[in-house]
């Protein structure tokens, strides 16, 4: 196989596989949505582009910027877990945050 027929095998695996392997899948994942504002949605989630949709039960749908969500995860001891790895500088004024983020959903 010559030089370029190897190049041109390349380039169509690389244009064709590559955009599949990096998209969200479209059906709904039952989990939790951590916002920015350091509220929490729990219910089915879907990503579509740039925003989240969040269904929780029949007829209840709320459509959310991605740019106001922290995290997607499957459980709020997950959410907790992400934010515990996350905690910056060396006052106690992150841990008494996530305190207080701790008490307002109830763990």
């Amino acid at each position: 196989m010559s030089f370029r027929q190897y190049a041109l095998i390349l380039l169509f695996v690389l244009t064709t596989g590559g955009p599949a392997c990096g998209q969200t899948p479209l059906a709904p994942q039952s989990g939790v949505l951590v916002l920015r504002n350091g509220q929490v949605l729990n219910g089915d989630v879907t990503r579509a582009g740039d925003y989240y949709i969040v269904s929780q039960g029949e007829g209840s749908e709320l459509r959310l910027k991605a740019d106001d969500v922290e995290l997607f995860c499957g459980s709020i001891d997950e959410a907790y877990e992400f934010k515990t790895r996350h905690l910056s500088g060396l006052s106690a004024k992150p841990h008494i945050e996530l305190a207080k983020w701790c008490m307002r959903h109830g763990m």
